[in-house]
């Protein structure tokens, strides 16, 4: 679970808090997906839409609590508290320490939150502290919603969305509906592009690692653009990228190459 700096929110409709984006940081934890999250809350993406993301699991590992925490209430999911409990684990203090090291706010009034591929939390005050509490009854009664959010500009990373499903308006649900399925063949146009590059095939036979790499959009001339997180940050920029900077990066050239200089 990796600290948000940017971005964290309440999602309203008409003042009526639906959810929250929890924000992201520009690291790998924010850049890795969230698959696991999705298996441990059974969404099955199988339906287009808000239907499809729609939790069929509800987890002993999320926990609300407001203990000692200056009146303000917080919502975490812990993978490892779906499991049998050895003898003398403290389950408060795990959430204390969580809440400590990751959900610290610097004024008061803010949302604090963190989260990676397979656990999250999120702090807020305590006049808010119903939002959270729906959320978690919204779980429990598999009405809950994990996703990715969209980007709030073109260089910002996706934030961890979390939502009530019964309190978004039917219209909402079909606008994004649609949003969503023309979502999905834009990404299987870019999976289409990805390979057919032959990209990852030459990147791996120069003994290029990295961190996270995928076709993100496309430019003003319709070529594809890439998001590269390199796993050796001293020696290569990460950053976004045309298919032939990759390339040239298959024989170190390029800009990727930049932060040797």
């Amino acid at each position: 679970m990796e600290r948000c700096t940017n971005d964290a929110k309440f999602i309203t409709i008409d003042d009526r808090i639906m959810g929250i984006n929890l924000g992201y940081d520009f690291t790998t934890e924010h850049e890795s997906g969230i698959q696991e999250l999705r298996d441990s809350f059974g969404i099955k993406r199988n339906k287009p839409g808000f239907e499809g993301l729609v939790n069929t699991i509800s987890p002993k590992g999320l926990q609300l609590y407001n203990e000692d925490i200056n009146g303000d209430v917080a919502l975490v999911y812990l993978p490892d508290l779906k499991f049998k409990l050895p003898p003398g684990y403290d389950i408060t203090e795990r959430l204390r320490g969580i809440i400590k090291n990751k959900l610290y706010t610097y004024k008061k009034g803010e949302i604090a939150s963190a989260w990676s591929e397979r656990d999250f939390g999120v702090k807020v005050p305590k006049e808010n502290g119903y939002a959270l509490e729906n959320l978690f009854r919204a779980f429990n009664a598999k009405l809950g919603i994990i996703m990715l959010g969209g980007r709030s500009t073109f260089l910002a990373n996706s934030g961890l969305v979390i939502m009530d499903y019964s309190l978004i308006p039917k219209e909402v649900e079909e606008e994004y509906k649609a949003k969503d399925i023309a979502a999905r063949a834009e990404q299987t146009m870019y999976r289409k592009l990805e390979q057919e590059s032959g990209v990852y095939v030459l990147l791996k036979e120069a003994g290029k690692r990295w961190l996270a790499l995928s076709i993100k959009h496309l430019d003003e001339k319709g070529e594809p653009l890439w998001w590269l997180n390199p796993d050796d940050q001293r020696n290569h920029q990460r950053g976004w990228y045309h298919t032939e900077d990759l390339r040239l990066w298959a024989e170190d050239k390029g800009p990727v190459m930049e932060m040797r200089k």
